[in-house]
């Protein structure tokens, strides 16, 4: 596999795990 595309991968689970992050941080402050 091609060090470029995996980095691309990486890069990309990352920026949806903060988004994720960020969600579940908003839902936890409004409850």
């Amino acid at each position: 596999m091609d060090d470029s595309i995996g980095k691309d991968i990486l890069r990309e689970l990352r920026r949806q795990t903060s988004l994720l992050e960020d969600m579940r941080m908003a839902l936890a402050r409004r409850r």
